[in-house]
């Protein structure tokens, strides 16, 4: 088995080539897309481009795709000779997915990005012992230790309930996939506000309502959404921050990991929510997975190796 990083994860085995989250990929090969964040879906698909039908749909509506890809759902298999890649749920966003691979050459299991915690709107990422384990490390040093979510949660819908009865308009800028949707659904569950939501968040929220997940929401654009701004007593989520048409004071919050390190003083708050798993929970899921060989990527690469050969894993960062 050879593994190497170019623009993505490129695995070569046997007489087949594996390309793991890689936009710009020339040659013969099979292309696996772990999820629709931009940053890890290609513009261009194939017939052997494979992704879950969530991830497809989600993509197509924040952005134009070329082509249709082999739509594959999570626990399917994919057989190519003696190679068996099975998907498995990565926790990180609707349809997020991980790939198991099996071959003569033993087992790796790509993660994609992972979310090893529950949420109010996903479950944690699965876990299977492998070999050879290729990992994110977008938070991948111990100085990222996410507090206990429900205590993320309280605290974002106690400010919720604080700007509503001081009169204003709370408003949260996130990602237009996952964490508007996690938003939404707290709000949804914690409280009676009407969420009024910007035109990507709206569209993303319908695959999610077209996928079984139910979120009470009202697009900005129509006309209802519109008077419900304006009475005030509402939250507003979008994936972009901008000047709202209402005679109310608004405040703005992020949601984001970067929230437990960083100050960001353009905003009113900022709660540390990710749809990442922090140092602590990278770190158990490795635990569990007990591969004999760790391959970081993305982020905290060299920390996290180095983390791990303290704790007598052999690591190294792949880019």
């Amino acid at each position: 088995m050879y593994i190497e990083y170019r623009n993505g994860v490129v695995v070569v085995l046997e007489k087949h080539r594996l390309f793991f989250d890689h936009a710009n990929v020339r040659g013969d090969g099979l292309r696996l897309v772990s999820h629709a964040h931009s940053d890890h879906t290609p513009t261009r698909l194939y017939s052997d481009t494979v992704m879950t039908p969530e991830t497809r749909e989600i993509a197509s509506v924040v952005r134009p795709l070329l082509g249709e890809p082999n739509l594959k759902r999570i626990n399917e298999i994919i057989r190519m000779d003696s190679v068996k890649i099975k998907l498995l749920n990565a926790g990180h966003v609707l349809g997020s997915s991980q790939f198991f691979v099996e071959s003569s050459y033993g087992s790796m299991l790509y993660t994609g990005d992972i979310n090893t915690y529950d949420t109010v709107i996903s479950k944690h990422a699965d876990i299977i012992e492998s070999d050879v384990l290729v990992v994110e490390a977008t938070y991948g040093s111990p100085s990222y230790s996410f507090p206990p979510r429900e205590e993320v949660y309280g605290g974002i819908v106690r400010w919720i309930l604080e700007c509503i009865k001081n009169g204003q308009i709370p408003a949260f800028k996130t990602y237009s996939i996952g964490k508007s949707q996690e938003i939404i659904k707290l709000i949804n569950s914690a409280t009676k506000l009407p969420v009024v939501t910007g035109p990507t968040v709206s569209k993303v929220c319908e695959v999610y309502g077209r996928c079984g997940i139910r979120l009470d929401f009202i697009p900005a654009k129509k006309r209802e959404g519109m008077e419900v701004l304006n009475r005030g007593e509402c939250v507003y989520v979008d994936s972009v921050r901008g000047t709202l048409p209402v005679e109310k004071p608004v405040k703005w919050a992020l949601a984001t990991g970067w929230a437990l390190k960083y100050r960001f003083n353009n905003y009113d708050r900022a709660f540390p929510l990710s749809s990442h798993a922090d140092f602590r929970g990278i770190v158990d899921f490795i635990q569990q997975v007990n591969p004999r060989k760790v391959y970081t990527i993305h982020g905290y690469t060299e920390t996290l190796a180095k983390e791990l050969r303290k704790r007598g894993v052999d690591a190294i960062p792949l880019d």
